[in-house]
């Protein structure tokens, strides 16, 4: 199969407080981008080792109203489109809300 790429974003809110949802974000990415790459990494595997084939997971943080707000989660692979969808929605996409609910501050 050609090599296919899909993405998926979620919009952070926390309450619609825009500072905490910046917060989480940036703590997500962590210093010098190390928490991301290393989030990237094992969702790379993770999805690698689920489609049977190689395959990449980016992170990107994405500015909303000149704030970050936007988490985007980007998959690629030679796989068919509707295993990479699968993959997509049932474990990319809940990982990275999994992922930004733990950054989220306490109140």
């Amino acid at each position: 199969p050609p090599l296919l790429a899909m993405r998926g974003v979620r919009r952070v809110a926390d309450g619609g407080d825009v500072d905490a949802s910046e917060d989480a974000l940036l703590a997500l990415i962590g210093i010098r981008g190390n928490t991301i790459k290393r989030a990237r990494a094992l969702l790379s595997v993770a999805a690698a080792t689920r489609l049977g084939r190689p395959a990449r997971v980016w992170l990107d943080v994405e500015y909303v109203e000149e704030r970050m707000g936007i988490l985007a989660v980007t998959v690629s692979a030679r796989v068919p489109e509707a295993d990479l969808r699968k993959e997509l929605q049932e474990v990319l996409l809940p990982a990275a809300d999994a992922l930004v609910k733990r950054a989220l501050r306490a109140p």
